[in-house]
């Protein structure tokens, strides 16, 4: 048990409160002391306190109140009332024992001793309880935020943010080695300053470098000290005012393929703990790396493509010009709720309902002369439900011989499920303006009508051909907008503009005013 712990004494009587002081002392805990409410609030306000223990004697309604601006001031102190025996059933029935603790009086100084010490370990207890659970939460979702890349490099500052409410860092980056174990790759980067002589995307020597020993010993390197460090980057990143750092290997099938590093501007930053949080995230971010590098190539390399298409974290098909099914990866497998072995030799369009079949078939045709744009068909699933997918398609070509067409699916399904939610509550708000016993109608810069409300249509003579003419000859019956016009003016400044004018038709005479 740590005695270096912080205890206030909140007690009237002198001598008691000088007793308790020196008891506790004598065991090794910092003590505070007060003789009434306000000192023992001013304190709590100055200084972080652990435990307090409360003198209770319920002469007068400011006793209870204490409790609770203590728990507003400081929620996480544990509260220990010290209390008369023949008073117990009174503070039971006055304050929740949820909030406090009690010790009932008179109490010898080991029975004293042993509830202070239980207390505080309890306290322990549920701080590392709490720090568990949201360290476990901000694991999870930085391996959300990385099973959900494509590209990591595109999610890495999204990462370090979570990683940074648990490892203190200025500076942070994927570095990969090249194959020939030569030089080293700053794969990604993000930092809190702008000074920088390493930068992403370029490369340097691996030998001297900290990657280059994880690379050797598949272990993890803290530098303390970047002054007196023994790796060339220490030098380096020295002169950009880091001074600690930390490498954690990862690694890819049994291979060192690159290290994700820390760097802070405080010496002597990093401790072991943080290994523990890495190792959670490590294989994810591994595999992330990798299929980054995997879309990258698929555009360049079809034999690359081959070796890791089965790893791709979305979902992937490779089918002929018949639509026929040539192989599938697991992400697929998962989404459509078929294995392999059911779909290879089967067509594409076994899993299209009719309003996507024809669709398909025209755009498997135009893919092979034209880059086609993402585009949304609907999939049946085995469980048959129907799923909303993205659709992109590559032409993969040996020359001018085309392979195969490549399939890359995004199950967009909640979203688009989303969408039509929206539309039904934008068309129940359409609704609603229609009703509004008033005309409406939107106009842009240009005084073009582009919305006008059902009241204004069925009243205004020229109805629903209203839209697109411009405000001025719907109602004013002028080529342009007059001098005063409100919308002109709400354009021009940017301010709202209310104005009262009376309109004239083309003989005229006098048919309403606006505002």
């Amino acid at each position: 048990m740590h005695k270096n712990h912080k205890i206030l004494v909140v007690d009237d009587d002198t001598m008691i409160r000088v007793s308790l002081t020196g008891l506790l002392e004598e065991n090794g805990y910092h003590v505070y002391a007060a003789s009434h409410h306000d000192e023992a609030i001013h304190v709590l306000m100055k200084s972080t306190v652990d435990l307090i223990l409360l003198d209770l004697r319920l002469h007068d309604v400011a006793e209870l109140s204490l409790v609770d601006r203590i728990k507003e001031v400081s929620p996480e102190t544990i509260i220990l009332v010290m209390i008369d025996q023949d008073k117990i059933k009174a503070v039971i029935n006055t304050l929740c024992l949820d909030t406090v603790d009690y010790i009932l009086k008179p109490f010898e100084p080991d029975y004293l001793k042993k509830t202070i010490e239980k207390a505080l370990y309890k306290q322990q207890l549920e701080a590392s309880l709490k720090r568990t659970l949201t360290e476990k939460e901000i694991i999870s979702n930085t391996n959300k935020i990385i099973a959900a890349s494509l590209d990591i490099r595109e999610s890495f500052s999204e990462v370090c943010s979570e990683l940074k409410k648990i490892i203190p860092f200025d500076r942070a980056c994927l570095i990969t080695s090249n194959e020939q174990g030569q030089w080293f790759q700053v794969f990604a980067l993000t930092k809190t300053y702008h000074f920088s002589e390493i930068n992403e995307g370029e490369s340097f020597p691996l030998a001297g470098s900290l990657l280059g020993e994880i690379v050797q010993t598949g272990e993890p390197v803290i530098v303390n000290n970047t002054e007196t460090g023994r790796f060339w980057t220490d030098r380096v990143l020295f002169r950009e005012r880091i001074h600690s750092r930390l490498g954690f290997p990862l690694t890819y099938k049994g291979k060192v393929l690159g290290a994700f590093t820390f760097g802070s501007e405080k010496a002597n930053s990093f401790q072991e703990q943080c290994y523990y949080y890495l190792w959670q995230i490590a294989p994810q971010l591994a595999i992330a790396i990798e299929n980054t590098k995997l879309f990258n190539r698929i555009k360049a390399s079809e034999e690359r493509y081959k070796t890791l298409f089965n790893n791709a974290a979305d979902s992937m098909m490779m089918i002929d010009l018949n639509g026929k099914i040539l192989t599938v990866n697991q992400r697929e497998e998962i989404i459509i709720g078929y294995k392999m072995d059911e779909l290879l030799g089967r067509y594409i369009y076994d899993f299209l309902p009719e309003t996507s079949k024809r669709f398909v078939s025209e755009l498997l045709a135009l893919a092979v002369t034209n880059k086609i744009q993402t585009t949304e068909i609907e999939v049946i699933s085995k469980s048959q439900q129907i799923l909303v997918m993205e659709l992109d398609i590559t032409v993969v070509k040996d020359g001018d011989n085309i392979l195969y067409l490549l399939i890359h699916f995004r199950d967009i399904t909640r979203r688009k499920n989303l969408e039509l939610e929206l539309i039904e509550e934008k068309k129940k708000l359409d609704n609603i303006v229609s009703k509004i016993g008033a005309d409406l109608l939107v106009i842009d810069r240009h005084n073009k009508i582009c919305w006008a409300n059902k009241r204004l249509i069925e009243r205004h003579p020229s109805g629903k051909d209203i839209i697109n003419q411009t405000c001025t000859e719907a109602y004013c019956h002028l080529q342009a907008a007059p001098t005063d016009c409100p919308s002109v003016r709400v354009f021009d400044t940017g301010r709202m503009s209310q104005t009262e004018r009376v309109i004239y038709h083309h003989h005229k005479k006098k048919i309403l005013q606006c505002h």
